[in-house]
């Protein structure tokens, strides 16, 4: 199975799950979301040890999401060992566009129909998250002023 149909599996699993909160407007989501905290995304019944959701905290922590109002993508490191860093670095200057309705950024191009990567948002009174399925990592943002 390829990466596209995992991630199509994964957020049509996600989506029939139910996940409910407020839904985030374009005007909302422009500007840098922080990364507060992470914790790897499992299947249901799956366990993770305490090394590895200590490692996937430390290597996600401080990493920015940039979503530009000219409808550009960037993203920015807290560390040079930063996980995913090639991942994300990848995206930089590429779009974005906001699915509201169902609760998802796509970041692309006209051409690939904003594929490179989907982030699904979840919120409750709170809490942002934005869950990257691919990579299977919910991470707690927060927007920065």
């Amino acid at each position: 199975m390829n990466t596209l149909h995992k991630i199509t599996l994964f957020l049509a699993l996600v989506l029939y799950t139910g996940i409910y909160g407020q839904h985030l407007t374009q005007d909302e989501l422009v500007g840098s979301w922080q990364v507060q905290d992470a914790s790897p995304r499992l299947r249901s019944g799956q366990q993770v040890d305490e090394a590895t959701r200590a490692y996937v905290k430390k290597g996600m922590t401080g990493t920015a999401f940039n979503f530009n109002k000219d409808g550009t993508f960037q993203s920015q490191f807290s560390n040079e060992r930063a996980m995913l860093k090639k991942e994300l670095t990848a995206l930089n200057n590429l779009h974005w566009k906001l699915l509201a309705n169902d609760d998802i950024i796509k970041i692309g191009t006209e051409a690939n129909n904003y594929s490179s990567m989907s982030i699904l948002i979840e919120t409750d009174n709170t809490t942002t998250y934005f869950i990257i399925p691919g990579m299977k990592l919910a991470m707690a943002k927060e927007k920065q002023e």
